[in-house]
């Protein structure tokens, strides 16, 4: 059975992992953000996610940029960080979503 977004006005998402498990949604995210920095780097930023679950994003990007990356990072950068990371997080969810009620 084909699930048709289309057919539909609105969507919840509940993040905490009710509806759709969100963890891993969220880690592979924090990943996609940091690829451009290497494989060591991916998992130690996906290792702190994981660890660290209750800790709000902004306060993590700033944790990944200072001692992770060694970088000083702006409000521009968490602001780009933080766009990236949405988006990432609601079109995997939605995916993830639509397959888990589809089947």
């Amino acid at each position: 059975m084909k699930f048709d977004v289309d057919k539909y006005r609105f969507f919840f998402f509940d993040f905490d992992g009710v509806i759709v498990d969100s963890l891993e949604t969220k880690a592979q995210a924090f990943g996609a953000l940091f690829k451009d920095y290497g494989e060591e780097i991916v998992r130690k930023v996906i290792d702190y996610h994981l660890q660290n679950g209750g800790m709000s994003r902004y306060e993590k990007f700033k944790f990944y940029y200072n001692n992770f990356l060694n970088k000083k990072i702006t409000q521009e950068i968490i602001g780009d960080l933080d766009r990236e990371y949405s988006q990432l997080v609601v079109e995997k969810s939605r995916k993830s979503a639509v397959h888990q009620w589809s089947d």
